[in-house]
């Protein structure tokens, strides 16, 4: 199983990084309380030549995609429920303020950004506006009485990001499909 989570970590990082991706390699998965967390070796990337073009923070990419994936794989076949967003908005109330507009698929990339803001600390008066799909990937609408911590919207960003990588019917490494209507698939949902 270490092998197959390897595998997909390696495949949706190679989708939301794209030509970032040879910088972050897979290191090995760790049997954690939490799910089997995968371990990333970062080497530096060069600095870009325009700030506004650098890619999301690779290391909250790293950690958020490993948080999705030992959450996804705490099970030794990971079935999405069917009424994901019921579940979330039970077991993350204070992130999930209204219930989310997105496929089963999205479950523990969900899960994991609630558990990861709650972590970071929500700012007073923080409420969910909308979370859904848009344009094949995740959009996070969310509002607060309080400017939130620095990196709290990179941890948002994050996730944004990684749902180009994550099939939004099964949860398994997936790509941007056109056709008719826009979504991110693996092989066997893009049919």
């Amino acid at each position: 199983m270490s092998r197959l989570i390897q595998a997909e970590a390696t495949a949706i990082l190679a989708v939301v990084l794209r030509g970032e991706a040879e910088f972050v390699t897979v290191a090995g998965v760790d049997v954690t309380p939490d799910g089997p967390r995968v371990r990333f070796a970062q080497v530096p990337r060069p600095r870009p030549r325009d700030p506004k073009a650098a890619p999301a923070d690779p290391a909250v990419l790293c950690e958020l995609l490993s948080r999705t994936l030992a959450l996804r794989w705490r099970t030794p076949s990971p079935v999405a429920p069917e009424d994901s967003y019921v579940a979330l908005t039970k077991a993350y109330p204070t992130v999930y303020t209204t219930t989310t507009e997105t496929s089963a698929g999205w479950h523990w990339l969900l899960a994991a950004t609630a558990e990861k803001l709650i972590e970071h600390g929500l700012p007073a008066g923080f409420q969910t506006l909308q979370v859904k799909e848009k344009f094949a990937t995740l959009r996070f609408y969310w509002g607060a009485d309080d400017d939130a911590r620095p990196g709290f919207g990179a941890i948002i960003e994050a996730a944004e990001r990684l749902s180009a990588g994550i099939c939004d019917a099964c949860g398994r490494p997936g790509r941007f499909r056109s056709g008719g209507w826009s979504k991110t698939a693996c092989d066997e949902h893009a049919r």
